[in-house]
């Protein structure tokens, strides 16, 4: 089929129920294949624009809801104690990721995500990007919110409050506000999952950096907080091989401002790997 961008799409869900969007190109320039990793209360939808941009570069692109987000949320995340932890998304990436050694790019958490998974040989690909990823475990990133918490001592109340004020963090008060009432109910009750995958991920270590011999490319947009230049930084210093990249201007949702400009980088990385 054919999504409202013109590109060539197929939507599957996995054995696990993970809702799952390959893009394809018309015409292959690579037989390296992509696979998007979004982060905290986001979803494959908007990563549509980027995915596109890579097919229209000739790489098949896939993209997909993680477990307790978007199409991938079921009731049975409702509660705090079945919501997904870190864990589980690691999991549910080599599931998605399959066999094929593509390249993974991890937006935000989804970065931590795939970094975690690379560096404990969950998931094996030829190379590794990741966008302004958070690193919660170590002590020079600030302990807020879900991340100074265990999940046991949360509860739905905190979630769904979270959820709001992290949404309006991220889009402002008054596209919150213009959301029609059943968008604004969909996004707090993936509060569950969101809290439960920062609580989870704060409290040991995560990975270790050193672990990764993939080639990796580490970016973060010029504007972006201290804490995530560091975390670039130090990523880019520990694993070996890897690349800094500081896009100029970019904000955190460079998936959505300036997709061309990230398709480029990708596009770029893979054809110097």
């Amino acid at each position: 089929m054919t999504d409202h961008l013109g590109t060539s799409t197929e939507y599957i869900s996995t054995p696990s129920g993970l809702k799952v969007y390959d893009y394809f190109p018309s015409s292959t320039t690579t037989s390296v294949d992509v696979i998007l990793v979004h982060g905290g209360m986001d979803r494959a939808r908007s990563f549509r624009r980027l995915a596109t941009q890579l097919s229209q570069r000739g790489l098949s692109t896939r993209i997909y809801d993680r477990r307790g987000y978007g199409d991938s949320l079921t009731m049975q995340y409702n509660s705090l104690e079945q919501a997904p932890t870190f864990e589980d998304h690691l999991h549910d990436l080599a599931e998605v990721s399959g066999e094929k050694p593509g390249v993974i790019f991890g937006h935000s958490i989804g970065g931590t995500v795939s970094l975690a998974a690379v560096a404990r040989s969950i998931v094996a690909p030829r190379a590794l990007i990741t966008y302004e990823s958070p690193l919660p475990f170590m002590d020079f990133w600030r302990q807020s919110g879900p991340y100074s918490f265990n999940r046991e001592e949360l509860d739905l109340a905190y979630a769904a409050s979270f959820a709001k004020e992290f949404m309006i963090r991220m889009v402002g008060e008054e596209v919150w506000s213009r959301l029609p009432p059943s968008t604004r109910e969909k996004r707090i009750s993936e509060g569950p999952t969101l809290v439960s995958e920062m609580s989870t991920a704060s409290h040991y270590r995560l990975f270790e950096p050193t672990a990764i011999s993939i080639p990796a490319l580490i970016c973060c947009g010029s504007i972006a907080p201290n804490r995530h230049l560091r975390a670039t930084e130090y990523l880019a210093n520990s694993i070996s091989g890897a690349t800094a990249r500081i896009v100029e201007g970019a904000n955190h949702g460079i998936h959505l401002s300036q997709p061309n400009v990230m398709a480029d980088i990708i596009v770029d990385f893979i054809q110097n790997l």
